[in-house]
């Protein structure tokens, strides 16, 4: 019997008709093999957003820790576009002077490394790769983004022999990310369809 292969959006889908067609949720989350609080979860964003919510979420956190306040970074770029002969640590000592008591200024480097650029007021973004890395980097990204967004649209197994890779399991570990997600509209149209009937 050969394998069905389902998407994580047909699943719950199928687990939202279910919980419609008026089956018990302990019963359909010991089926689907999910918690019961993972079933009312998935329910009731279904309920509130529709079929929209059944689709997959962003993991990108909404704040990072260390991340300024934007109207922090604000005022530095700013002082740093006035004044581009200042370092960080003579901008650091006019926010405290500017700023009320309450306000806490950043330290020095999260001021000077970060936001501050070579003189030109311009946050700087620090690369995650350099040199020859940075450009294998770029090459993977390229060869895996869509077609439509500018890339080759290379299917995994041709960018893991190019790339060198012993096995495909490393160059999704390393890649993965950059994959395109699937295109959920189809799942959508048919679902839709189909609680509509029920």
């Amino acid at each position: 019997m050969p394998w069905k292969a389902s998407s994580v959006m047909e699943e719950r889908l199928r687990f939202v008709a279910r919980l419609l067609d008026g089956e018990a949720m302990t019963d359909v989350c010991r089926d689907f093999g999910v918690s019961r609080k993972t079933g009312y979860k998935i329910f009731d964003r279904y309920k509130e957003h529709g079929l929209e919510a059944l689709s997959d979420r962003s993991r990108r956190p909404v704040w990072y820790a260390n991340q300024l306040p934007p109207p922090i970074e604000g005022l530095i770029v700013r002082l740093k576009g006035e004044k581009p002969h200042w370092g960080a640590r003579k901008i650091r000592e006019l926010l405290i002077r500017r700023l009320s008591a309450g306000v806490s200024v950043p330290a020095l480097d999260d001021q000077g490394k970060p936001i501050l650029g070579e003189g030109d007021g311009q946050p700087v973004m620090r690369a995650k790769y350099s040199g020859l890395h940075a450009l294998r980097h770029w090459y993977c990204s390229w060869s895996l983004a869509r077609p439509q967004d500018g890339g080759l649209g290379l299917p995994l197994k041709t960018v893991q022999v190019r790339m060198g890779h012993s096995t495909l399991a490393m160059t999704a570990d390393l890649y993965g990310h950059l994959l395109p997600a699937t295109d959920d509209a189809e799942v959508l149209a048919v679902g839709e369809a189909a609680l509509m009937r029920a």
